[in-house]
């Protein structure tokens, strides 16, 4: 419901089944209609930072550099990072 898709999209997404089970820390690859926010060539996302999120886990999610994230987000130290916190991302 969050993301307004159905469990037929999310299966095809996924390269699953009904009988697929999901194990505790595994992804689930859902496609978005489009970007939160957008400019030029490059793609701008915003990301709220959920409990427990850190910049290892959303570097690899994304697929963006550690370092990249910290300096766009003039974020000082990665431990700092808290729930609720909006980032911008370019892809």
């Amino acid at each position: 419901r969050y993301y307004d898709t159905n469990i037929k999209k999310l299966l095809s997404w996924n390269n699953a089944t009904k009988e697929t089970k999901l194990l505790v820390g595994q992804l689930v690859n859902i496609e978005m209609k489009s970007p939160i926010l957008s400019g030029g060539t490059d793609i701008k996302l915003r990301y709220v930072v959920d409990l427990g999120d850190t910049v290892k886990n959303i570097s690899d999610g994304f697929k963006i550099p550690k370092k990249e994230i910290l300096e766009l987000n003039n974020i000082k130290n990665a431990r700092s990072l808290k729930a609720g916190t909006n980032l911008v991302l370019y892809k």
